[in-house]
């Protein structure tokens, strides 16, 4: 059976539920989840009945990755090989100053 202490505990319990504060954190959290419903519905608008948007996407970016990945390398080659010779002239300019 119920004691009075528990009865007790339930009665403080739903007079904090009835508090006005706990509607407001409710309603805040209603208006986030519509926030959110609206922001996917959108994102549906936009993409439409494209469901490989993504795929399409990533694809584009790795296309165009491997075109320049040459050049990448090439420009890494010249600024290592202009690195090393500047690097051998001061070399080369210390020595002769001592």
């Amino acid at each position: 059976m119920c004691s009075e202490k528990n009865k007790f505990r339930l009665i403080i319990c739903i007079d904090k539920m009835i508090d006005s504060h706990n509607y407001r954190s409710v309603g805040y959290s209603m208006i986030a989840i519509a926030i959110s419903l609206t922001i996917i519905a959108l994102l549906y608008v936009v993409i439409g009945n494209d469901v490989l948007y993504g795929d399409k996407v990533q694809r584009n970016k790795t296309s165009i990755y491997e075109e320049n990945k040459g050049q990448l390398e090439f420009n890494k080659l010249l600024e290592n090989s202009l690195f090393l010779i500047w690097n051998g002239n001061n070399e080369h300019n210390t020595k002769n100053n001592n």
